[in-house]
């Protein structure tokens, strides 16, 4: 069985569990159109007052397709971003390995959200060793006898109705565990040690 799995911004442990251990390529879902309040310009960090929502500002074209959907660069969104996973995770055990591969994201313009989802895509991929998906030609239906369509993930609400395998979090002494975080919260807090949890949420998630 493969996967269809959606461009989010700094996906979650779900979309990275998959990744890692589906026994064949995933596809990564290009060519949909952009709707507001997905995870296609938001994600989720925790820190010392609890969750933190971040979200990218996006400048709509009438015809809304994902490749074409604009960063909007008037506010600081760029910094706001990089103090706040910088406050988060600075004391993170595995900080100090990944952040200097991270960084580059917030110092560079990216012309679309979908480029940076990519390039964002690519470097978590990159530093936890896992394939990358291939992207899809077209939009379109797959046989279910073959395909698992995770499409939907897109919308903050799956988050919710997931059961996510904890592990260890900065914060999680004085705020318990946060489930749904991006990805960054597993890469700063987990390291090497995150293809054990990926191995555990796939259980549950299937």
């Amino acid at each position: 069985m493969r996967f269809i799995l959606p461009l989010a911004c700094f996906p979650d442990v779900r979309f990275l569990s998959i990744l890692h251990q589906a026994s064949e390529a995933c596809l990564l879902e290009v060519n949909d159109h952009y709707e507001r309040q997905t995870l296609r310009n938001r994600y989720q960090l925790t820190g010392s007052q609890g969750n933190i929502k971040l979200s990218i500002p996006c400048s709509i074209r009438p015809d809304k397709h994902y490749s074409t959907t604009e960063i909007n660069y008037l506010s600081s969104w760029q910094r706001t971003h990089w103090r706040t996973i910088t406050a988060c995770y600075s004391r993170a055990p595995y900080y100090i390995y990944y952040i200097d591969a991270i960084e580059p994201l917030f110092q560079h313009s990216y012309p679309s959200l979908f480029e940076f989802n990519t390039e964002a895509l690519r470097i978590l991929c990159e530093v936890l060793n896992m394939p990358q998906p291939i992207k899809t030609d077209e939009w379109k239906d797959y046989p279910s006898d073959q395909f698992t369509d995770l499409r939907k993930w897109i919308d903050p609400p799956t988050l919710q109705q997931t059961r996510f395998e904890q592990y260890f979090q900065v914060f999680s002494d004085k705020n318990g565990f946060s489930g749904g975080c991006s990805g960054l919260d597993i890469l700063f807090n987990c390291g090497p040690e995150a293809p054990q949890l990926f191995e555990k949420t796939f259980r549950n998630l299937f």
